[in-house]
């Protein structure tokens, strides 16, 4: 879980920590030439923001989420305690939201009213379970096989259901539940509309964040729209890559008719979030490297 080891001597002071070894081959330094060009970047939390129905549960670089024991500096728990069983289930992130808006440390009693008793998890490809029971080896437990699934149902296309894990070691009072960061899960038929993390300049316009359905064949459509393709370029008279779109942006931004033309197609909040999410789109590159720890 990429934590640093300590021994200690009382479960009394101990606690669960989710975590990951990040897989990202970017450095994570905004200003290195070399990774701001990489769509790979270092995880900023260890769940990802969105999955889609039947998907595992691991970051967003791929890697398997681990969850341990540590004591009160975050260091692993080195001390054998045999017998520890993980338990996880799945919380209602809206109902957790209005129940601890301040997200503090909660007991199981606390949480109970949050708990989704549902079948959302399958463990290494068995049942649909509302709980999974998982025997933690060196006080730690891999949820590398851990899918999650919609509450929503298979034949509701596009809701999406916001949850997050409750995750409690079975008849340990002393060690607190440990609650996850928020997280959707979509159905399987929303999938093509799942966003890049970092989009790239050659990816669908409908990869940003609030680009819809709608937006994309407004935005293919552009050159219908007389006023706006009077101040354009015909290369923007169908815009349908992130490329065009940061193009037609920047278009924008000298053109304030055209900006205002533009917003008119679009709700501002969406047009905002796009503009905002385009801004980190990188261009393909293609300069060797080499890699080492």
């Amino acid at each position: 879980m990429g934590m640093q080891s300590a021994g200690s001597s009382a479960s009394r002071g101990l606690r669960l920590a989710l975590g990951h070894n990040c897989l990202s081959s970017g450095c994570g330094a905004s200003s290195c030439s070399l990774c701001e060009h990489n769509q790979s970047r270092r995880c900023r939390s260890h769940l990802k923001a969105k999955y889609v129905s039947r998907d595992f549960l691991r970051a967003n670089c791929g890697a398997a989420l681990a969850v341990g024991l540590v004591d009160e500096s975050g260091q692993c728990c080195v001390q054998p305690l045999p017998g520890l069983v993980l338990q996880v289930c799945v919380l209602d992130a809206k109902r957790y939201k209005e129940l601890n808006p301040s997200n503090a440390p909660l007991g199981f009693d606390a949480l109970s009213p949050c708990i989704l008793d549902k079948a959302l998890l399958r463990w290494e490809g068995g049942a649909e379970v509302a709980m999974v029971s998982l025997p933690m080896e060196y006080n730690e437990a891999s949820l590398s096989e851990l899918q999650c699934f919609s509450i929503s149902g298979e034949h509701q296309s596009g809701k999406a259901s916001s949850y997050r894990l409750l995750l409690w070691l079975q008849d340990q009072p002393d060690i607190d539940p440990l609650v996850s960061e928020a997280f959707v899960v979509v159905t399987t038929r929303a999938k093509s509309a799942m966003k890049s993390a970092v989009p790239s300049v050659e990816e669908p316009v409908g990869r940003l964040e609030g680009i819809g359905e709608q937006a994309v064949a407004t935005l293919k459509a552009l050159g219908q729209q007389q006023e706006v393709a009077s101040r354009l370029p015909r290369r923007l008279h169908c815009v349908e890559k992130v490329g065009q779109y940061c193009e037609l942006l920047a278009a924008a931004k000298l053109d304030l008719q055209l900006e205002r033309d533009l917003t008119t197609l679009f709700k501002k909040a969406d047009w905002n979030k796009a503009a905002q999410h385009a801004s980190t789109a990188v261009h393909p590159d293609f300069r060797p490297r080499v890699w080492w720890q």
